[in-house]
């Protein structure tokens, strides 16, 4: 059975503020931070139940949850406006979510191995995606199929630069490729 405990220490001597601790012994959990954007800051947590969780900060309060990943979610996003929210599957998928009104938006399918990284650009209108199949694949930030680059690798990490002309792609045996990529 999940449990949900919470640890608040002060912040006026720089402390941690907020512990949160969820699920069961031993489950993998993997957590993203909004970048600023409208309505209340948002923490982004996945697991291997398959379930997205959007805590409230700095409150801590939990209860929102994104159902749909069938297996257990391995990257998560918010795109620099924090108006999406994509996350990355072992269920071979990536979803793209809407964190103001918890709503599902599409599923970006394609792949045929767990995606292991998704990213936006610093633009937020392209979306990468890093797959155990060796595929990284490029859309907008609406889910509309852009780019395939076909690496023959299980991939583990996709990053753009700062200026968004770059992206890192790297792969699970430690090779990285830097793709230029056109101006959106």
């Amino acid at each position: 059975m999940a449990t949900i405990s919470q640890r608040r220490f002060s912040a006026t001597t720089s402390k941690l503020t907020l512990f949160l601790e969820y699920g069961t012994p031993g489950q993998r959990s993997l957590w993203v931070l909004p970048h600023s954007g409208p309505g209340p800051s948002n923490l982004a947590t996945g697991s291997n139940d398959g379930v997205v969780r959007l805590w409230t900060l700095p409150q801590g309060e939990h209860g929102r949850e994104l159902r749909g990943h069938e297996y257990a979610v391995t990257s998560l996003v918010f795109s620099p406006d924090s108006t999406v929210l994509a996350s990355g599957g072992d269920d071979n998928t990536v979803r793209l979510w809407d964190p103001m009104s918890d709503e599902w938006r599409d599923t970006l399918a394609g792949y045929t191995r767990p995606v292991n990284s998704v990213q936006f650009s610093p633009s937020g209108e392209v979306l990468a995606s890093a797959s155990a199949d060796g595929m990284v694949h490029l859309w907008t930030k609406q889910g509309i199929y852009l780019h395939t680059l076909l690496l023959g690798r299980s991939l583990s990490h996709v990053l753009f630069s700062r200026d968004g002309t770059l992206l890192a792609v790297a792969a699970g045996d430690g090779t990285v490729w830097l793709w230029h990529v056109p101006k959106e």
